[in-house]
């Protein structure tokens, strides 16, 4: 009998000691997938505070900065898109600049200053300065975005220099280049990425000097500014072609090889096309004052005031990250979402080359 309460005791205890160990078990479980939790939630706090990081420089998005968009004229609209209010400041590519009555300016001064102004802008006012050939920005591809933006900026102001060469600041085709504009486009034509000898950022300083230089001869009246409707055609067909480019690059699916266009290709041709968009809404806001008599002529006010306001829509989107999803698809195509108002741009100015102003209603 003794024996049997011995063992009946015995297994008490070790049950009760079961239950102590089952319980310290779950308790520890408890606090392990605590710890977990506590841990995940650090590296999730860590990995926020490095994404902001990067994105204040640039990496994703653009940074916190502002860069330039031109002033919408108020004209009535019947864009696609909402008119941004003069003096609106837009996401982030965007202080507007609210216009105040001044006395009449040089023919000209405007679109000078609109295209010199979209590439200082980016040599000397965005924060760190040039990018494609900086060697921690542009040859080790930090800030990727942010070099794009400035890439389609100089695309453009190639471009335009070159309608300025050959058509704007000559009175014919007898006429001589005019050597400044000459010169500054030869500038402009070095290699974005050049690092050194010459380093390219230099050799597009250099460049505005020249193209300043035109500026202030143009306000003394030394030189001239040709505002007729054959160059305002030839430079709306420039950036129609060049808006075509882009268009073409965020609406595609498969590249040149037949490869799907990936994630990092659909980032790079996001941000060129807003670089574009940037530094042409300016430009093509300036025409819209020092081209009035030709632009009111085919009755294309109208057309163009929308074209500028597509491409401030353009320039002023600012996705966290950009996403190259399928069209049919649960994730965002932020392409095609640029792909809109580029779009519109390019249709109202293949209508102001084709009807005037007949056909923008």
């Amino acid at each position: 009998m003794d024996q049997e309460k011995d063992e009946k005791a015995a297994l008490a205890d070790e049950d009760v000691e079961s239950g102590i160990g089952e319980e310290s078990s779950r308790r520890f479980a408890f606090l392990k997938r605590k710890g977990v939790l506590f841990r995940l939630l650090i590296v999730i706090l860590v990995l926020i505070g490095v994404y902001l990081g990067l994105r204040y420089v640039g990496v994703f998005g653009r940074s916190s900065e502002t860069a330039p968009v031109a002033g919408v004229p108020d004209t009535e609209s019947g864009s696609a898109f909402k008119p941004q209010p003069q003096g609106a400041e837009s996401a982030e590519t965007g202080t507007q600049e609210v216009r105040t009555p001044s006395k009449p300016e040089v023919e000209g001064v405007r679109f000078m200053r609109a295209l010199i102004h979209s590439l200082r802008y980016e040599l000397d006012e965005r924060r760190f300065g040039w990018r494609p050939n900086s060697f921690f920005f542009g040859k080790l591809h930090l800030t990727d975005n942010v070099n794009n933006i400035q890439l389609g900026v100089l695309e453009t102001v190639r471009v335009v220099g070159l309608v300025l060469k050959e058509k704007i600041s000559r009175f014919g085709d007898s006429d001589a280049f005019d050597p400044r504009i000459e010169h500054a486009l030869n500038l402009l034509m070095i290699s974005a990425k050049q690092f050194w000898f010459p380093a390219a950022d230099d050799q597009y300083r250099d460049a505005l000097k020249q193209l300043e230089l035109y500026e202030r001869d143009l306000e003394k009246g030394v030189v001239h500014f040709y505002p007729r409707s054959d160059n305002f055609e030839a430079l709306v067909f420039s950036c129609k072609e060049l808006l075509g480019n882009c268009h073409y690059n965020l609406i595609k699916q498969v590249e040149v090889d037949g490869s799907p266009v990936s994630t990092f290709s659909a980032d790079d041709y996001f941000y060129y096309a807003q670089g574009v968009a940037l530094a042409m809404s300016q430009i093509l806001d300036a025409t819209l004052q020092d081209f009035t008599e030709e632009v009111t002529l085919i009755k294309g006010t109208k057309l163009l005031s929308q074209v500028v306001n597509a491409l401030n829509v353009a320039a002023a989107l600012d996705p966290w990250i950009v996403l190259n999803g399928d069209l049919n698809g649960f994730i965002a195509n932020h392409r095609a979402n640029m792909a809109v108002p580029m779009g519109e741009a390019l249709f109202k100015l293949n209508n102001i080359l084709r009807y005037g102003g007949g056909g923008g209603g």
